[in-house]
């Protein structure tokens, strides 16, 4: 959704490329941490016995949902929980 006009936006960017670059990377850094978190409470509200390795493969999968193709995915979350298995022996 992309409701703000044009001149706003504009404006928006230049306040923030007025920043400086450390305090642009907290900027963002902080806004990955907070969407992450929205996630992490959707996925728990959504399935209150998830583990936390389930939560990190629902967390993975809703971030990367579009860059992999089903089979890819299903590879990757084949491997994550091996790995997981054999990280307990």
């Amino acid at each position: 959704m992309n409701d703000t006009p044009e001149e706003i936006r504009k404006m928006q960017f230049q306040v923030i490329n007025s920043k400086p670059l450390k305090e642009r990377v907290k900027m963002m850094t902080d806004m990955t941490d907070f969407s992450r978190k929205l996630i992490e409470n959707q996925i728990r509200r959504k399935n209150p016995g998830i583990t936390d390795n389930e939560l990190q493969l629902e967390v993975f999968k809703t971030f990367y949902k579009n860059d992999f193709d089903a089979p890819m995915m299903t590879k990757i979350i084949e491997n994550y929980r091996e790995y997981q298995i054999k990280a307990r022996t």
